[in-house]
């Protein structure tokens, strides 16, 4: 994702078991950009951008903004997921119920299952680990991992590595005769 909508728990690597939270997060900094035409946190920089999204509060909202609309977008940038709403409750807030009202839809369809065909059977997990280079200029699978569940792939300069689901750890070189450590 784009680094001025990333959560304060995603820029500290604390984003497991509150994804929701996140989006919810990324909804409040859109909404904050619908009402002011620019984003809550400014920086020249990434490292400025996230210490700004972690610490400080965000820019104020320009003159003219609905309070209620302000509360809702206050409330999405709560830098503690645990005490940022969800996005069921942010649908229920009493500004957002009068955007619901306005646009004339009906009660059912605002449930995200509505109209969605049922869930399918889950598929077992798979991937696909492609390479190029060494004398060749077409991306080609590295068959060894055809059946692997890769999670993980680091790339260096002379050698790639890549640890599976399962725990394994395959090693490749990257050039022709390249040996050891680096």
């Amino acid at each position: 994702g784009t680094p001025y909508y990333l959560s304060p728990e995603g820029w500290m690597g604390q984003a497991a078991g509150v994804a929701d939270k996140a989006d919810v997060w990324a909804l409040g900094v859109t909404l904050y950009e619908m009402c002011c035409v620019k984003r809550p946190f400014e920086a020249k920089n990434v490292m400025q951008l996230a210490s700004r999204i972690c610490t400080a509060p965000p820019a104020p909202l320009r003159k003219g903004v609905d309070q209620g609309l302000s509360g809702v977008i206050d409330l999405m940038l709560e830098k503690d997921p645990n005490k940022r709403p969800s996005v069921d409750q942010v649908l229920e807030h009493e500004t957002l119920a009068q955007v619901k009202a306005l646009l004339h839809i009906p009660e059912e369809e605002w449930d995200p299952s509505y109209g969605q065909p049922p869930p399918r059977e889950a598929m077992p997990p798979s991937s696909f680990l492609f390479q190029w280079g060494l004398r060749s200029f077409r991306p080609h699978c590295v068959e060894e991992l055809l059946h692997k569940n890769v999670q993980q792939v680091s790339c260096g300069r002379h050698h790639i590595a890549c640890v599976t689901t399962e725990g394994e750890l395959f090693t490749w070189s990257l050039v022709s005769g390249a040996g050891g450590g680096e």
